[in-house]
């Protein structure tokens, strides 16, 4: 295995329906919310098998997440279609670059950051 994810600690709020009835059995394709990768890996091994399963798995959630936060459709809801990530493996970690109505940056974020070792 190329990562091993550490649970994320980040406290989150989810609306009641996103979450699954305390202590019994449930499928986490009902509960996409609750049961996301960053705060149950171990339910996603397959994301952080290795360098470019974690790279695809960020921009599928980067160019997902523009579709439905309601923060970035009211700030950006023009620009949609003008929206452009992409995710490369660089020496520090992952060099996020986005591509918004005509400006362009970067970031890097690190293993640490994404609570990985």
């Amino acid at each position: 295995m190329f990562l091993t994810k550490k649970p994320c600690r980040v406290p989150r709020v989810l609306d009641i329906v996103d979450c699954p009835a305390y202590n019994h059995e449930h499928q986490i394709l009902y509960y996409p919310k609750f049961c996301d990768p960053l705060y149950y890996p171990e339910l996603y091994p397959e994301i952080f098998a290795t360098v470019d399963t974690v790279k695809q798995w960020l921009e599928f959630s980067l160019a997902s997440h523009v579709t439905v936060c309601g923060v970035c459709l009211a700030v950006s809801s023009c620009f949609i279609s003008h929206i452009k990530f992409s995710v490369s493996w660089g020496e520090h970690g992952y060099l996020i670059s986005s591509y918004v109505d005509g400006k362009f940056q970067q970031c890097v974020l690190s293993l640490e950051e994404l609570h990985l070792k």
